[in-house]
């Protein structure tokens, strides 16, 4: 018995929207890879401890939303667009993706467990110093933060852009025992990465803000 012909485009259109599923998955797959390959060569222009006051408590658990000037999008992806790019990404978070790429879980973290953290590292510093060297208002310490923006990558997947955004922030003790923030300095800037023979490696750098406070020191 024949099927009649609404049967067979119901059965060819279910089938079409399975192979449609798992194309996009495989997609999926693919630019996860790629993109925790680009984060595992972005592991030592990203360490934190390369810099000033980082400590275990460095980078948020959500993405940077740094925008993507629609003029360097056309310059280093070739992609013409009428406004800018914001980064965004419903495949993973950075914890997901910079973990796979080396980073250690330790280091994203939350604000209530930021605070905590630096509350931590400030009685560790000032407790093992002499009374008279520790001077109530005037203690301070630098605690470095950053956010990373997810890749945006050219039609190629050879090129790509990430954003970030720093900060060196300074908190000092005030004369009831709290703990808080007085000032912050840092920037934002744009890592231009290419791939060649399977390999992603650094090729510009763009500064896109810079803001200077006082240091501890």
């Amino acid at each position: 018995m024949k099927k009649p012909l609404a049967v067979w485009v119901v059965v060819l259109t279910n089938l079409f929207l399975i192979e449609s599923a798992i194309a996009k998955e495989a997609r999926r797959i693919v630019t996860k890879n790629e993109i925790v390959e680009l984060f595992r060569s972005m592991k030592a222009e990203l360490d934190p401890h390369n810099g000033p006051g980082a400590g275990e408590c460095y980078f948020a658990l959500k993405w940077g939303s740094t925008a993507i000037p629609k003029s360097e999008a056309l310059k280093y992806l070739k992609l013409r667009i009428s406004t800018d790019i914001t980064p965004s990404s419903e495949l993973s978070t950075p914890v997901e993706i910079l973990g796979a790429a080396g980073f250690p879980g330790s280091l994203f973290c939350d604000e209530r467990r930021l605070q905590a953290d630096i509350e931590t590292r400030y009685r560790q510093e000032f407790t093992a110093k002499p009374p008279s060297e520790v001077k109530p208002g005037q203690s301070c310490i630098d605690v470095g933060t950053e956010e990373v923006g997810f890749p945006i990558l050219n039609n190629n997947h050879d090129r790509a852009l990430v954003t970030y955004s720093d900060s060196a922030d300074l908190y000092k003790q005030g004369e009831d025992g709290t703990i808080s923030r007085v000032s912050s300095s840092g920037g934002s800037g744009i890592l231009v990465y290419g791939k060649k023979n399977g390999t992603w490696s650094k090729i510009d750098f763009v500064e896109l803000s810079n803001w200077d406070g006082p240091s501890c020191y």
